[in-house]
């Protein structure tokens, strides 16, 4: 039976982030998590997932039947804590595969059509950020490396990759649920930072600029009254992140008492003090007078004020 929940959900107090949606944008993930409708799938996505679960065995068939793989350990559910209250849940295709060359892994397997695939030997997880994360997420729950397996169902071509490194760092993963769940809270979306090739299921509330540029260049009411709606939301999010900012601040600066500096889990803080000068033009105008004036070099500057009116 197939899992229809979102990508992204409450369990029981625990939130919930599917391993294959990790990779996609924070304000993807809250949208998800305060319920959101996401959009149907289109269809060649829908054809894509049911031709990989048709490929993963004919993939380990071929690892092991023509490269000396051994798969010892098979599927599993992997849950990876990314939180105090949240993990990742995810699925693997093997928990162990072993060759003389490689020692024990961990296997994905990905099938691609052949302009994905093109796509895919070009850019690898730069292109393909969703895979990247959930490779990522995978490595970090196994402790294993990886033996990433990707098949193009064009002509059957096979790539065997062996990955050492998590092509993701896990602190930039952790740092997005923990947005993506502060938003959710708070009943807000942060701001899009999507890169991913793949259509968003909740791309009807993206924040990216809605207008096409002969349209902004049109300078309609309706442009304008949508440009105003979205310069005012990022002006309060940017009020709202400073404001953050500064709690935090103080914070640290709290837990750091009398020390100047610190080390804890990867995080160095200093608490530097320096002292800068400034000109007093008061007092310089006081023995200068209207002289001052010529040491000032005049510049043009344009000021936007964005103000919603009283109705």
């Amino acid at each position: 039976m197939s899992d229809n929940r979102p990508i992204a959900y409450n369990e029981s107090g625990t939130w919930i982030v599917r391993a294959s949606a990790i990779g996609r944008s924070a304000r993807c993930l809250a949208a998800a998590m305060q319920g959101y409708d996401p959009l149907p799938a289109p269809e060649y996505l829908l054809k894509a997932a049911a031709a990989g679960h048709q490929y993963e065995s004919i993939v380990k068939d071929r690892l092991v039947g023509e490269m000396d793989f051994e798969i010892v350990g098979e599927q599993g559910t992997l849950e990876v804590k990314v939180g105090p209250n949240a993990i990742v849940r995810g699925h693997l295709d093997a928990w162990t595969i072993t060759h003389p060359d490689y020692g024990d892994r961990m296997l994905e397997v990905k099938s691609m059509s052949k302009r994905v695939f093109q796509k895919w030997t070009r850019d690898r997880f730069d292109g393909f950020p969703e895979y990247g994360a959930q490779l990522a997420t995978y490595m970090r729950g196994s402790r294993k490396k990886a033996i990433y397996a990707v098949i193009c169902r064009d002509d059957d071509y096979l790539e065997v990759i062996p990955v050492d490194e998590s092509p993701v760092p896990w602190s930039k993963l952790v740092r997005k649920v923990s947005i993506a769940i502060k938003a959710a809270e708070s009943k807000t979306l942060p701001p899009c930072d999507s890169t991913s090739p793949y259509t968003c299921p909740y791309d009807y509330l993206c924040d990216k600029r809605p207008a096409f540029p002969d349209e902004i260049e049109s300078g309609t009411t309706d442009v304008l009254a949508q440009l105003g709606e979205e310069y005012d939301e990022i002006r309060e999010l940017e009020a709202e992140l400073k404001s953050r900012k500064a709690v935090a601040r103080d914070d640290i600066l709290t837990a750091l008492g009398d020390q100047t500096k610190a080390t804890a889990s990867g995080w160095g803080f200093s608490v530097i003090e320096s002292k800068r000068k400034t000109m007093n033009t008061r007092k310089l105008r006081d023995r200068l007078g209207d002289e001052l004036d010529s040491f000032y070099d005049e510049k043009t500057s344009t000021t936007l004020r964005v103000a919603r009116l009283k109705v």
